[in-house]
């Protein structure tokens, strides 16, 4: 095309689509950038062109459509291409450079884990495993904030309220979160309190030792409960933040920052004023000397791209911080810190009931984690007896729990972090239709072929045996799969991935409707079967990238 075109070949690549109907060809290349050129109309253009090419090697053909030209690959070319290349271990793997930080799931301690939690948690786990598989050094941290008003809150509830046998409690987790939703209702309209809290605060932004031990017990009792569902969401760590370590180099850095010009004092307050950004004024410290989150962001900010030599520092927080996050950007930017334009935060929208309610962890209607995920993991067990009545007990509930939990992650995974999520956990465990078990399901269906067949999957095969529509269809979508990664990574945007998973399976699912794996003659045999085998792989990395756990059996 750059021949006939006088374009160059990276000129002629940034013009090419894929056209959104199969029928209309693999490649399509709009003729309209040229049409001023020839002094003619894209679609007498488009005709111009096709008389004037030949059909390059590894297509079938060249058609004009209207203003375009499309391509058709050849089936055996692009069969022969991608199958062999796709079975290899590092398919998807890509080649970017430098080390990326991502800040994520950051519950508070002594607050329940919620579903607005298992949303940062599925989306920040996610694009770890996404950018890692594109080349990226991946620094996975989370961030656990043991200073702010909700601490106050929790340590008067926890020496106000009714004491409790301690050793009889079940989930200790759970109870200090309770204890905290409990208080932030009897605080809110009690105005008396105010006072009380705001002692509270001073002391433990002062580290006062009558808290130290009381604080100590409950953030255990807290960050266990968090442990617990890591390990089940299969998500970890490199490091864990503590908001108090900051305190003391974070109001040094306010120091710094408050003798800039834009800096002035309102009762005490050191305000800086972020007008010239529509950022409007924001307090640096309180009155009283306490700090504030973006006094300890601050300081962490600039300690982490000094340890890590970050390329890449991202916050995964929820929209509602996003205001502080630009705030925080630019006074980064105004003391000189020159990383500042490598801080990003991946901002996503709530998690809702299916009735589009919101829900609020502070008065304790956001549900918790361990709730939805019982009663996902009671409905999987229900489904699972029906089907394998005669599979062990223990291993009914460890395929339930694997079901349950691809469910819950699929869902918040699917759709893109700037939409709302109404959270339906009987939708999410539907074995039909754009969920976590229908994609585990097409798993199996491919296992199980590959299981029941006599011959050992090949890369010698006759390619040109997979040349019908459905199986074409099947492989130009795994093709897809390294640059999807890419894209995925580039945009961190991880739903992309789930999108391309469902596609994958569908497409699948069609193929399997249609054609024989085993039955046929031995060369259908060998190439159904090498394809099946490559889908299987590519849906399995899929998989594995959103966290979702392979089954056996449904």
């Amino acid at each position: 095309l750059h021949k006939i075109t006088g374009l160059s070949r990276s000129q002629v690549d940034n013009l090419l689509e894929v056209p959104p109907e199969q029928k209309m060809g693999d490649l399509a290349f709009p003729c309209f950038t040229l049409s001023k050129n020839y002094g003619k109309s894209p679609v007498e253009v488009a005709k111009l062109l096709r008389n004037k090419l030949v059909v390059p090697k590894g297509f079938q053909k060249v058609e004009h459509l209207g203003p375009y030209l499309n391509f058709f690959y050849d089936s055996s070319t692009i069969s022969e291409q991608v199958l062999p290349s796709a079975l290899k271990k590092d398919f998807g793997k890509g080649n970017k450079k430098g080390n990326v930080m991502v800040e994520y799931s950051n519950p508070n301690p002594l607050k329940g884990f919620h579903v607005g939690h298992l949303r940062n948690t599925s989306l920040g786990a996610a694009l770890c495993r996404t950018m890692q598989l594109s080349g990226y050094k991946v620094i996975p941290v989370n961030f656990y904030n043991n200073t702010g008003a909700h601490i106050s809150k929790t340590l008067w509830g926890y020496t106000t309220f009714p004491k409790k046998d301690e050793s009889k409690i079940k989930n200790k987790g759970e109870w200090v979160g309770n204890i905290y939703s409990e208080a932030s209702v009897k605080l809110k309209n009690e105005s008396r309190y105010d006072k009380v809290i705001q002692q509270f605060q001073r002391e433990i932004d002062n580290k006062d030792k009558k808290w130290l031990d009381i604080l100590k017990k409950l953030e255990k009792w807290s960050t266990d409960e968090f442990n617990r569902i890591y390990k089940e969401l299969n998500v970890h760590f490199d490091y864990i933040y503590y908001d108090a370590d900051f305190i003391d180099s974070g109001k040094k850095i306010v120091e710094g920052l408050a003798k800039h010009k834009l800096v002035s004092y309102e009762d005490g307050a050191p305000i800086v004023n972020l007008e010239k950004w529509d950022l409007g004024t924001k307090a640096l410290l309180r009155a009283d000397g306490t700090s504030l989150y973006v006094t300890k962001d601050l300081s962490m900010a600039m300690k982490r791209f000094k340890d890590y030599k970050l390329n890449k520092l991202i916050y995964v927080v929820a929209s509602e911080q996003e205001y502080h996050f630009k705030v925080l950007f630019r006074c980064l930017k105004l003391i000189g810190f020159d990383k500042a334009d490598q801080l990003h935060h991946l901002s996503y929208e709530l998690v809702v009931d299916k009735n589009m309610k919101k829900f609020s962890s502070r008065f304790g209607t956001a549900p918790l984690y361990s709730t939805l995920a019982d009663k996902a993991k009671a409905k999987a067990l229900k489904e699972v007896k029906k089907r394998n009545a005669k599979m062990s007990t223990k291993k009914q509930k460890e395929l339930a729990d694997k079901i349950a939990v691809g469910a819950m992650l699929y869902m918040m995974l699917s759709k893109s972090n700037t939409k709302v999520i109404p959270f339906d956990i009987d939708a999410a465990l539907s074995f039909e239709g754009n969920t976590g078990p229908y994609l585990q399901y097409a798993l199996v269906r491919a296992s199980k072929i590959l299981k029941k067949s006599k011959q050992k999957v090949s890369t010698n095969v006759d390619f040109g045996v997979l040349k019908s529509d459905e199986e074409q269809a099947l492989i130009k979508q795994i093709a897809n799969f390294p640059q999807v990664v890419e894209q995925a990574a580039d945009s961190y945007s991880p739903h992309l991935v789930a999108s391309f998973a469902y596609e994958l399976a569908q497409k699948f699912s069609t193929f399997y409707a249609k054609h024989r794996v085993i039955g046929v003659s031995s060369e259908e045999e060998k190439a159904r079967l090498l394809l099946v085998s490559v889908f299987y792989e590519t849906l399995k990395k899929s998989l594995n990238l959103l966290g979702i756990q392979e089954v056996e059996v449904m």
